[in-house]
């Protein structure tokens, strides 16, 4: 049997969780350059790709300039809950960007590299929405899964109830 260190144990968890906050705020600020770039310089084989929509890049630049901002000052901060709607707009901007540059690398295919890095940018939005998620939620009340069941099932009503 091996003697741990407590202490170790909790020091070398502590310096994996600074540099996973570290990972996740570079990540941000990457969507919000993303944002950045998208409004300055957006590449001619993108603008030719929306096919005369180019309005779609001042929502697309938007969510990323959002998305990251809110997504740094929260994480940074700690505050969670500026956190959660950056990871959103974040993701989402991602996702336009992602749809967008995949139409380009379909006629240039230098682009699938900046295909696969937004992937990845997705995907680290996603995680850290997730883990959002289960972090704001409360032990032992409703799990994930539940939450996310919970939500797909609920529905709008067609009228206004009336309050007597």
């Amino acid at each position: 049997m091996v003697a741990t260190d407590p202490n170790a144990i909790d020091d070398r968890r502590k310096f994996k969780e600074a540099l996973i906050r570290y990972v996740d705020m570079a990540a941000y600020l990457a969507v919000f350059l993303g944002g950045v770039g998208a409004f300055l310089s957006t590449p001619q084989t993108v603008k030719s790709a929306l096919y005369g929509f180019p309005w779609l890049i001042a929502i697309w630049g938007s969510l990323l300039l959002i998305g990251g901002a809110l997504g740094f000052v929260g994480r940074l901060t700690r505050i969670w809950v500026i956190e959660i709607p950056g990871a959103s707009a974040g993701f989402f901007g991602s996702a336009m960007y992602f749809v967008i540059l995949g139409l380009a690398a379909l006629r240039l295919p230098t682009a699938i590299v900046a295909v696969a890095l937004v992937a990845c940018m997705m995907a680290l939005l996603g995680r850290r929405y997730i883990e959002l998620q289960i972090l704001t939620s409360e032990p032992g009340h409703v799990r994930f899964r539940e939450k996310v069941r919970q939500i797909l099932q609920r529905r709008t009503a067609d009228t206004v109830s009336k309050h007597h």
